[in-house]
């Protein structure tokens, strides 16, 4: 595979998969696109396994009727306004879009990014390891495989916020509260 290089206008993808970690995913993504000052694409993967059946569902007893596709969709504006209602304007980058896809969200975010033409990914992760993480995959090795795109990965646990570093699978701890 050649080497990806991103243009100067070439978009911070944000993957986020509508978990309590998600806010601290999508504050770390928005400084990224600030510093690069570029645009922020939101992405959610909807993706229904045996071991998250009903995720959506119980998020929305009032939308319990309508497609799990609306429900994902109204559970990442609500995200995504909740988080820019916290944010002060300084902190936003000047422009955000979000995107709705199906599928398995390792190969699906490497698709979007190629077609966003998008500069890197920056994916929330909860630290899981060994037999959890075997067993289930992870999104993060997934991307590894399936895109040249720089990967920043936000970890849900660590207190203080460092400086990304521009490896291959940077990790951007969350901020301290």
């Amino acid at each position: 595979m050649a080497s990806y290089q991103p243009t100067n206008t070439a978009p911070v993808l944000i993957a986020v998969d509508l978990q309590q970690h998600s806010s601290e995913t999508l504050k770390q993504g928005f400084a990224l696109a600030r510093k690069r000052n570029t645009q922020a694409i939101v992405l959610h993967v909807v993706h229904e396994t045996v071991e998250t059946a009903g995720f959506y569902r119980s998020h929305a007893s009032r939308m319990s009727t309508l497609p799990m596709e609306d429900i994902a969709e109204s559970m990442l504006r609500d995200l995504l306004n909740s988080e820019l209602e916290r944010l002060p304007a300084a902190d936003r980058p000047s422009k955000i879009g979000h995107k709705l896809v199906h599928g398995v969200p390792g190969l699906r975010i490497a698709e979007v990014a190629e077609q966003l033409d998008a500069c890197c990914i920056v994916l929330g992760c909860t630290g899981c390891t060994g037999l959890a993480r075997l067993w289930r995959g992870s999104v993060e090795d997934s991307l590894r495989k399936h895109t040249q795109r720089e990967l920043f990965m936000v970890e849900a646990t660590t207190p203080s916020l460092h400086e990304p570093v521009t490896s291959p699978a940077a990790h951007i701890p969350q901020s301290a509260h």
